[in-house]
């Protein structure tokens, strides 16, 4: 349990920081947004996809046209793996249009929790309300897998 306490704190401080901020002139815009959908740990140990569907993890009425000026959108997780032959795989999951986000797959074969990061997907989110969630798989049988929080990243212009 204790190797598992860094990336999560990571993830926590990462997904507190940079509240609003106020000018003479009103609020200025964060340019960067940060939404977790879960930092909570899961483990799994199978080859089928499980996730958010099966779990009250999930980031609801989520809706990319409601930030204004947000023209960059990745998703980060902390994930590893318990045999290093074997990777985890895991991806933003649409669970109202039940679709992965197309670009969104990341993986490694690392045994330690590593934060690993998706490249952008807004043009992949649609342009509509959707409840968003994760899920992730093992690439082999009896191998377990773990997901140790998840953040959504939105980047202003």
């Amino acid at each position: 349990m204790q190797k598992y306490v860094g990336p999560l704190i990571v993830l926590a401080v990462v997904a507190l920081a940079g509240c609003g901020k106020e000018s003479s002139t009103g609020p200025v815009l964060d340019r960067q947004i940060r939404l977790p959908i879960t930092l909570q740990g899961y483990g799994y140990r199978d080859t089928t996809w499980w996730g958010s569907a099966n779990l009250d993890n999930t980031l609801p009425k989520f809706d990319k046209r409601n930030y204004q000026g947000v023209d960059s959108i990745i998703w980060i997780a902390s994930i590893s793996t318990s045999t290093a032959t074997v990777p985890i795989r895991a991806q933003l999951y649409n669970l109202t249009d039940s679709v992965a986000i197309a670009g969104s797959e990341i993986s490694t074969f690392s045994t330690r929790p590593v934060v690993v990061q998706s490249g952008n997907i807004f043009a992949a989110l649609p342009d509509h309300e959707i409840t968003l969630g994760y899920r992730m798989r093992s690439e082999g049988a009896n191998v377990y897998v773990q997901l140790d929080g998840a953040l959504l990243f939105m980047y202003r212009r």
